[in-house]
């Protein structure tokens, strides 16, 4: 009977299953759910009242709270701006604004480090000849957020995708079409010292094919996702997959194997030799 969309869904360390959407009635709004024991809890709305919103993205924090970022508008010309909200301690606190005045903001995402989000999203300015878009960034600092910033300078980008990885490295995805082409580019940078590195370009450019990338950290790796959509009908998609090492440097302990003692064969060696060793346990070495 409603118009839903935007649904994510979170588990926590409780084994507690959240639910969060947006959804249409008389206006537009965020919702939120919980299933214990098979019982679902009744829907609380996010987002305020008074706006349209939708747009979602959600994550949980090492303290079990939930945070949520969508992009909401206050006047009938729909200049979405992005609005972030933290559940902590099973509260809700007050919506907080992060950009404004802006022409159009699109497709938040977010992460967390050091129990602070970082939120990612695109947004459209108009330069002397079209409306472009870029990917802009802000943190929060304590109680306030940072001034949104471009995360680089390039222009018609969209769909960002973020993950801080289990060394607490920030890796971000997006897609870039050039002026006058429907040629789409992927783009991938990283957050070092609250400055994004020189974006490096990932693909070939697409005509008109390349769907949204999503990026995730597992292990010590950082996998990246996309879609590329070779013709419209019949339907015939592909998925690609890159892959990227987070390795840092070995630390005293990983250098250490039995007795510090290898058997090299032959010594000396040409081109080639064995290196026989011992460790404890199954790891990567």
């Amino acid at each position: 009977t409603v118009y839903t969309q935007d649904a994510r869904i979170l588990i926590d360390k409780n084994d507690v299953i959240h639910l969060i959407w947006g959804q249409w009635l008389t206006i537009e709004r965020v919702y939120h759910r919980t299933i214990t024991n098979g019982i679902w809890s009744e829907a609380e709305a996010v987002s305020d009242t008074t706006i349209r919103s939708g747009g979602i993205e959600a994550v949980l924090d090492e303290d079990n709270n939930i945070h949520t970022v969508f992009r909401a508008t206050l006047n009938p010309q729909h200049n979405y701006d992005i609005y972030y909200r933290k559940k902590n301690n099973e509260v809700w606190l007050p919506i907080e604004r992060i950009n404004q005045d802006t022409l159009y903001s699109n497709t938040p995402t977010l992460t967390i480090i050091n129990g602070e989000p970082i939120v990612v999203w695109d947004q459209a300015e108009i330069d002397s000849i079209q409306n472009i878009n870029k990917i802009y960034w802000s943190r929060k600092e304590g109680t306030v957020w940072s001034l949104p910033r471009p995360v680089s300078d390039r222009t018609r980008s969209a769909f960002p995708s973020i993950i801080t990885d289990i060394e607490n490295k920030i890796h971000l995805a997006w897609t870039r079409r050039n002026y006058g082409s429907n040629y789409q580019f992927l783009y991938y940078s990283n957050l070092i010292n609250i400055t994004w590195q020189t974006p490096q370009l990932l693909t070939f450019g697409f005509n008109n094919e390349l769907a949204s990338p999503f990026i995730k950290a597992y292990n010590k790796m950082v996998l990246l996702t996309f879609l590329r959509i070779k013709s419209t009908f019949p339907y015939n998609i592909e998925i690609y997959l890159t892959a990227k090492s987070i390795l840092s440097d070995i630390t005293e302990l990983e250098q250490q194997a039995d007795n510090n003692k290898l058997n090299v064969y032959p010594n000396p060696f040409n081109s080639e030799t064995n290196i026989n060793y011992r460790i404890n346990s199954t790891v990567k070495v």
